[in-house]
């Protein structure tokens, strides 16, 4: 936050406008996408309608995590690394952290690429990032994942929770495939041990469907 911006990541943040006025003193409040362009607006609301803004669940960020975010998949854990920065910077040190990015080119749609190698080199997480079409071979987040298999599991083993945003339709699937074989290479049921993943909250998923 600073004196012209908020930016918000939550589940769910439900509110009028007379509400908005009241709590934060804000008249004007304006949701842009990730083209810059304004996708709502409080001054089209009159003072009692109401409007909802949804986002991920965020867990507990002092174990060891694993976060998937291809593409714009990426907005929700900003605010997961920024607050993992907060708690270095005061000196607590967090669990360890591994971050999968994907887009299709570094010179095109890496987003908040300077932000995120800064936060690799000060320790903040570990970046991974696939490049689809950046060179012959077209690399995605799940074939990284099964290259840091070993690395991965240790953090599953630790107690890790995984987060996964983006595409549902396609994404997510691949990624859940990628860590169920690798819990079955480790002697596991892949199926069950997704299952008991996901009944112990540590499957978290923010996504939607794809074209």
């Amino acid at each position: 936050m600073d004196r012209d911006e908020i930016r918000l990541t939550n589940r769910a943040c439900s509110f009028s406008r007379s509400e908005l006025q009241r709590t934060l003193g804000f008249d004007d409040l304006r949701v842009i996408n990730d083209f810059g362009a304004v996708a709502w607006a409080v001054p089209a609301l009159t003072p009692e309608d109401r409007t909802t803004l949804h986002g991920p669940v965020a867990g507990p960020l002092k174990g060891p995590v694993t976060v998937m975010g291809p593409g714009t998949g990426l907005a929700p854990f900003r605010g997961f690394l920024q607050e993992r920065a907060a708690m270095i910077d005061s000196g607590t040190k967090p669990g360890e952290a591994m971050l999968f990015f994907g887009c299709r080119h570094p010179e095109q749609d890496f987003i908040y690429a300077d932000e995120l190698k800064g936060w690799a080199g000060s320790g903040v997480t570990q970046l991974h990032t696939a490049f689809s079409r950046a060179g012959e071979r077209k690399v995605y987040v799940q074939d990284l994942i099964r290259e840091q298999a070993a690395h991965v599991w240790r953090l599953l083993d630790d107690g890790a929770i995984v987060y996964v945003c983006g595409d549902g339709s396609r994404m997510e699937p691949d990624v859940r495939r990628a860590l169920s074989d690798i819990a079955r290479e480790h002697g596991q049921d892949g199926s069950a041990w997704l299952d008991k993943m996901i009944s112990e909250k540590r499957y978290v998923l923010d996504v939607w469907a794809g074209a």
